[in-house]
């Protein structure tokens, strides 16, 4: 059983990078800072993604490969 927690810290040309998203990758650390310290259920993957604003490219590409590994993904939180 895994769980993902995914942020993603490119952003758009024009746009605040600091807020959308770098702000959900600073979160997404601390939760992981966090849950270390405790024994937990079920792995968990903390993924910090790239290409999200030209397409999810980086989602898409973990997804791929975690259906090739058959990763039993039960559940996915992101900072988006």
């Amino acid at each position: 059983m895994v769980y993902v927690v995914g942020s993603h810290f490119d952003s758009v040309p024009v746009g605040p990078g600091a807020d959308d998203d770098t702000s959900g990758t600073a979160a997404l650390l601390e939760a992981a800072r966090v849950l270390s310290g405790h024994p937990q259920p079920a792995t968990i993957i903390f993924a910090s993604f790239t290409g999200e604003e030209a397409g999810l490219l980086g989602s898409r590409e973990f997804v791929r490969l975690a259906r090739a590994s058959k990763l039993n993904i039960v559940g996915c939180s992101t900072t988006i």
